[in-house]
């Protein structure tokens, strides 16, 4: 169980900087800038706080459902 929410939430983290990065590439067209701002707290904490809170409502909704099925 936490083995596959933890996997989501890996994939959800890595979208998650996809996206960011796509929006700084968008901004200053250069790839190796793009992949330097991505480890800048401006868009690693936003990503990593999207990614815990997925990972937490996960878990919670997997146990709900177990409880109840």
């Amino acid at each position: 169980m936490i083995g596959t929410a933890f996997n989501q939430t890996i994939i959800v983290f890595l979208i998650l900087q996809v996206l960011f990065g796509f929006i700084i590439f968008q901004q200053q067209k250069d790839f190796f800038y793009a992949l330097g701002e991505l480890i800048k707290p401006k868009y690693l904490m936003p990503s990593l706080a999207i990614a815990v809170g997925f990972f937490v409502v996960n878990i919670i909704l997997r146990l709900v459902l177990s409880v109840f099925s």
